[in-house]
């Protein structure tokens, strides 16, 4: 779910039409009843026709950077389109991309509802239009029902059955060598789990970068509240918002969705998931991660890869990109194609490159930029240290021995905006708050004293609060934010509670709260890895709104949403909420302290010694390794292409390389190590 800015798509969607020899999945038959749209999936057949648009010229511009990948240079791959035959008897349109070469290949196969021609710009994983030089053939097929595969739409699909049907097919052509792995990011990441539990049997590995296959409620109402932003986006992505925007209590509907969409036990082919700490799917991903390690046949060979990445549309940041937000990360630039090839390489091709002495996890360290290495999520560490929120706006390992309140005016007219965080149709990732956020009056603003030794953490950042309102229902968030020694404060993570939720979030559980009375919240921070260095200051700003990001209480006691409206502002009243702390109110947030140190894991790593820019223009470096060296830098099928003699951080020139992916040895007296770079 992508965006290039002004580059929107303009996308015709048509009819669906029954086909009652359809093959249905054998994993979630009561949401196919249910929901024949099956949105549970992120599937979102569309309802359009040519006679009756629903939404005509539905402008998606959320596609074209995860297709291009950055990857716009001079000339256009090579491609065939062919048609892939599904047991239903219809076919799927496809592009196939073959290397130089006599072949057969092991296949890298993406499905995608996004156009499989916009792949025609670039191929994905730094390949760029350098398909000739690689050992992989490529196969990109649009999902049915979405362009050139609409004449295919039926309305009981499931692009899991696809998925098998396709894999197989393309397992059998004289230019596979038998071997398929799938690749993608978001939607397409998530049909790769759909495909996996239909177990075809020549699919070898699954690469699923930022998308979680889970429909949890929570995912879409954490405490309660609408997600807004996402809900809004993906109904102009899928025409799902009238589905998601009708079940805002936790009923069976949602039970099912989650029952069915638990795929772990169902897994049994190697995954390497790929993740951002400022991805919309973050919590899920690391969610999923642990339901593999501990219930899926192939456990042992399931990993995860966490970055400091968003997770792309809109904006010039994308997974991988060194920018992201308001900062930079040249440390992690390409650290997901580098890791996507040597997982493929190692299942799909052989190559004993190490991949099986990896930790489970790697991570990156946001703050300090380092990758960090653990077997399992979160690092194992010390019970959490906690800070308690001051009167006088401070976070302090002491509590205060009196309680008081800071007290301030939420408008729902107008609430504190959205800027950066974990979004989808806004602005992502880290931004700065200070301007726009932190200058308003409708907060109150907790720091830590500027820091004198570096605080790292890995895993939920806690914040519990007692709070009260002299209305029936509001809400309270908290954002946490890295302050630097310039006073901007950059946005990590957020959450959120709505206070008739406090019981539970069924209808039967909604209860008004009593105007006057102080109660005590926990909000759960989606996961993080986050280095505070010396001079940099953990803030937390308390306030009871974040919009769009999530929909904006009224603070009447009201229905929450009439007419599935989630912007609704019927009758709104403004709200004078107060935060409690000291004495018998202890707000407190508690931090999960790491010593980074301790938390590697005595593995070879690709990370230890790194390339960088990574993608790369013109000039490579080494950190990692001191004193001289020599660089040699090969292409993936080993070919030798040219060397360096370096010393130090020196410069390796490769503007004169052909853009695509290679191999660099980096070897002195004591160490040989190769690591992956893009050339881009």
């Amino acid at each position: 779910m992508m965006n290039s800015g002004s580059n929107a798509i303009t996308v015709n969607m048509w009819s669906v039409r029954k086909n009652r020899n359809t093959p249905q999945s054998r994993f979630n038959p009561t949401v196919d009843r249910l929901f024949p749209l099956r949105f549970f999936s992120i599937q979102g057949i569309s309802l359009l026709s040519p006679d009756n648009p629903l939404f005509d010229n539905m402008r998606i511009s959320f596609v074209l950077l995860f297709c291009l990948s950055a990857m716009l240079v001079a000339s256009q791959p090579e491609w065939e389109t062919i048609a892939i035959p599904m047991s239903d008897g219809e076919s799927l349109a496809a592009d196939l991309y073959l290397p130089d070469g006599d072949g057969p290949f092991p296949v890298v196969f993406i499905q995608t509802p996004y156009n499989k021609d916009l792949f025609h710009f670039g191929l994905p994983l730094g390949v760029g239009w350098e398909q000739a030089s690689q050992p992989y053939a490529f196969v990109i097929m649009d999902w049915r029902c979405y362009f050139a595969s609409a004449s295919a739409c039926v309305a009981d699909s499931d692009t899991g059955v696809d998925g098998y049907d396709a894999v197989e097919w393309i397992a059998a052509q004289d230019w596979c060598d038998g071997k398929v792995g799938t690749y993608g990011p978001s939607a397409l990441a998530t049909v790769q789990y759909k495909t996996a539990v239909n177990h075809p049997p020549h699919l070898v590995c699954c690469v699923p970068e930022v998308g979680s296959p889970k429909e949890e409620y929570d995912r879409f109402y954490p405490g309660g509240a609408a997600r807004q932003e996402l809900i809004e986006s993906l109904g102009t992505l899928f025409g799902v918002y009238d589905i998601y925007a009708s079940f805002p209590y936790y009923n069976l509907v949602w039970s099912i969705a989650e029952s069915a969409t638990t795929y772990a036990p169902d897994i049994e082919v190697p995954m390497l998931l790929i993740g951002g700490w400022f991805d919309i799917n973050c919590r899920y991903t690391v969610r999923t991660f642990n339901e593999l390690k501990a219930q899926s046949p192939a456990a042992a060979d399931c990993k995860m890869l966490m970055g400091p990445w968003v997770h792309g549309g809109n904006g010039p940041a994308y997974v991988g990109s060194e920018n992201q937000g308001d900062l930079s990360f040249p440390e992690a630039a390409g650290g997901n194609a580098e890791r996507a090839w040597a997982f493929f390489d190692y299942h799909m091709r052989g190559i004993q490159n190490g991949w099986d002495q990896q930790p489970n996890v790697e991570y990156f360290q946001t703050g300090n930029g380092q990758w960090q290495s653990s077997n399992e999520w979160p690092p194992t560490q010390d019970d959490p240290m906690a800070y308690y929120l001051t009167s006088d706006h401070l976070l302090s390992s002491a509590l205060e021995p009196e309680s008081s309140a800071m007290t301030y005016t939420y408008d729902p007219i107008d609430p504190s905006p959205t800027i950066g965080g974990q979004a989808l149709g806004l602005p992502q990732g880290p931004f700065d708050l200070s301007e726009q956020v932190e200058s308003r009056d409708d907060i109150e603003i907790f720091s830590l004293p500027a820091i004198d030794s570096d605080i790292h953490i890995a895993g939920s950042v806690v914040v519990n609060l007692f709070v009260s309102t002299d209305r029936t229902d509001t809400d309270f968030t908290v954002r946490l934010t890295d302050v630097d020694e310039n006073g901007h404060s950059y946005m990590i993570s957020s959450q959120i509670q709505r206070m008739r939720f406090l019981n539970g979030y069924t209808e039967g559980d909604e209860e008004l709260i009593t105007p006057g009375q102080t109660y005590e919240i926990s909000l759960e921070l989606p996961p993080v890895a986050y280095t505070f260095p010396v001079g940099h200051s953990l803030r937390l700003i308390v306030s009871s709104s974040n919009y769009p990001y999530y929909s904006r209480n009224a603070n009447n006691g009201e229905a929450m949403y009439p007419d599935n409206n989630l912007d609704s502002l019927l009758n709104p009243v403004v709200a004078l909420n107060s935060v409690h702390v000291g004495g018998d109110t202890p707000s407190h947030a508690l931090l999960p302290l790491v010593d980074i140190l301790d938390d590697i894991v005595e593995v070879p790593s690709a990370h230890e010694v790194m390339v960088y820019p990574n993608p790369a223009a013109e000039y490579i470096a080494v950190k990692g390794i001191q004193g001289s060296f020599e660089l040699t830098i090969s292409d993936l099928n080993g070919r030798e292409v040219m060397t360096c003699a370096l010393h130090g951080e020196q410069r390796c020139a490769v503007s004169h390389l052909p853009n695509g992916a290679y191999l660099c040895t980096i070897t002195n007296q004591s160490t040989s190590r190769t690591v992956y770079f893009i050339k881009q």
